[in-house]
């Protein structure tokens, strides 16, 4: 992957809106990413000893989103079969979302550009971290994974907002990742709850 591209890569605005699923016991904290900075996903290297920068993940609707957090268990259709997951309770925020760049690897010039494939977008991150470090591991990424050391260089553009990248669940659909802490003056995120009036938003 040639992550030095990362930087001459076009930029677009996304607004409209979005999918989180969370667990019914985090509705308090209904868009924290707090825990992001020490736990690790596809697009983050954060560990406990190296804190890493926040990312808000987002699905492009309810189905991926299910999917993603394995609500839903199994393959989608229509080549797939699957069945809910019966062992935790899950609430689905519908999300609006305003940013004003974004990336989106997916894209043809991108994806030549950063010369990667959907197989490594979407491919398995977790079996890098337990195979042995090879080569050994150091600054800045502190990670083999090419997704975490994507999401690592993307943060470091200037001015970037977030990005979008195929979903591992169905790679027809893109989910979009957000780093909170570089969100533009006219940038937000934001869930209202209809019920009970309630509204939680970033920044």
């Amino acid at each position: 992957m040639n992550l030095v591209a990362c930087r001459r890569l076009p930029t677009r605005p996304v607004s409209g809106h979005w999918f989180r699923v969370i667990r019914s016991a985090y509705w308090v904290s209904a868009l924290s990413t707090v825990h992001t900075r020490t736990l690790p996903g596809r697009y983050n290297a954060a560990t406990p000893v190296r804190p890493s920068h926040e990312v808000l993940y987002l699905a492009p609707d309810h189905f991926v989103g299910l999917f993603e957090v394995e609500a839903l268990v199994g393959s989608p259709p229509p080549e797939g079969t699957y069945f809910p997951n019966p062992n935790a309770s899950w609430i689905i925020l519908n999300v609006h979302v305003q940013l004003a760049r974004v990336i989106d690897p997916s894209d043809p010039a991108a994806h030549e550009a950063l010369e990667t494939s959907f197989q490594e977008l979407t491919g398995d991150w977790r079996g890098y971290r337990r195979r042995p470090q090879v080569p050994p591991l150091k600054a800045p990424y502190w990670t083999n994974v090419p997704t975490q050391r994507l999401g690592h260089a993307l943060f470091r553009v200037r001015g970037l907002e977030g990005f979008l990248a195929p979903s591992s669940r169905d790679s027809t659909k893109s989910n979009l990742m957000v780093f909170p802490e570089k969100l533009r003056p006219h940038s937000f995120i934001r869930f209202r709850d209809a019920q009970t009036g309630a509204e939680y938003a970033l920044p």
